[in-house]
């Protein structure tokens, strides 16, 4: 397997740019430090000096492998409660991966440059797997790679590979997690994604989303039925389940590291009216909103909601009502000299009590 350097790949000047040199590390990347710990990278904006990244797997008695090492997996069900058992570990064991961000003016893992040992890269990993014969996940990339082309016209060179098979731990039983790089390339996925599976294979897929939802969500089996309606992000390929994530392409980017300030106002219950769904394909979600929060005795209008758990990722469309439970922030956009109010889903704040449901169809 080969390990990519942090040394940027370059591409044809008529394609969009994936990488370059003030944004290396991308979202859904993986990193790798001198202990063997493995992070999966969160953002596209990071602190200077450092990335982002949560801590997925480590060596232990786990069920993944590669050269001979057996791997753990440590965030398995990508809940807030885990993520913050992941930062409490690495408090203790290597505190320099721990730091206090004054832009969202939280704690979480961002790993220094310098202790990045590995760099896997998504776009170059894919490319990697299609070439290689010996096992059964390149075989179902190639022909999940054709499907995507021939019937929705995504070619293979904006796609990508994240997960355990990114990084070469083997797991018989794992998922295929894709990339696809630009929005417009997602959004042609996911208005054709359900029409490539048999009825069965959907119900196999909104079954596991339900269960998965109900697991980490407060909300109803009737709540969970309805979202699962609208999932548009996952598919089988030859019994092998396989989710999509997008990513932007530079071109696509329109926020740089500290742009904008967040800070904490509580926890708060919302109904939102959804007005744009454009950026909610990405990591974090982001759908542009109308409607009112209280707090106090006071009600106060809310522009954003903002997920970090994928889940929630291109559910929701313009015109929606939904009712949201999650962390009230103020937030400062220093480029455009304007505040307003945000809803976020992945926080320390509400964790285990957030929540979204959908109150009405659009």
């Amino acid at each position: 397997m080969t390990i990519f350097s942090l040394k940027t790949r370059s591409r044809t000047t008529n394609m969009p740019t994936i990488r370059d040199q003030n944004h290396m590390y991308r979202d859904h990347d993986y990193i790798e430090t001198p202990e063997g710990w493995i992070f999966c990278v969160v953002s596209d904006n990071h602190p200077p000096g450092r990335v982002m990244a949560f801590l997925k797997y480590m060596p232990g008695d786990g069920e993944w492998s590669r050269g001979g090492q057996r791997y753990t997996r440590v965030v398995k069900s990508y809940t807030m409660a885990e993520i913050v058992h992941s930062i409490e570990l690495l408090k203790k064991v290597n505190p320099r991966y721990v730091h206090y961000d004054e832009t969202i003016g939280e704690t979480f893992t961002y790993i220094p440059h310098g202790a990045v040992e590995r760099h896997y890269r998504c776009e170059e990993r894919f490319s990697e797997i299609l070439e290689d014969n010996d096992s059964h996940f390149s075989e179902r990339c190639r022909e999940l790679a054709g499907i995507l082309e021939s019937s929705l016209g995504v070619g293979r060179g904006f796609l990508g590979l994240t997960g355990s098979l990114l990084v070469g731990l083997h797991n018989p039983h794992a998922d295929i997690d894709l990339i696809v790089y630009g929005g417009d390339n997602f959004w042609r996925i996911a208005s054709g994604i359900n029409e490539l599976q048999s009825k069965r294979d959907r119900e196999s897929i909104f079954s596991a989303f339900i269960k998965s939802l109900l697991k980490r969500y407060p909300i109803t089996l009737e709540d969970a039925r309805v979202l699962a309606s609208r999932l548009k992000n996952r598919g089988m390929v030859s019994g092998t389940l396989y989710s999509v994530h997008a990513v932007r392409f530079l071109e696509e980017m329109t926020e740089r590291y500290g742009d904008k300030l967040y800070r904490s106002i509580g926890v708060a219950k919302a109904e939102l009216t959804i007005t744009n769904s454009r950026d909610s394909c990405f990591t974090p979600a982001v759908y542009e909103v109308e409607g009112e929060a209280k707090i106090g005795d006071r009600r106060v209008e809310i522009r954003t909601l903002t997920c970090y758990d994928t889940t929630f990722a291109s559910l929701f469309h313009a015109g929606d009502v939904v009712e949201v439970l999650g962390k009230l922030e103020l937030v400062r956009d220093r480029r455009q000299d304007r505040e307003y109010l945000n809803i976020l889903i992945g926080s320390q704040a509400a964790m285990e009590r957030e929540y979204i449901r959908l109150l009405k169809e659009a």
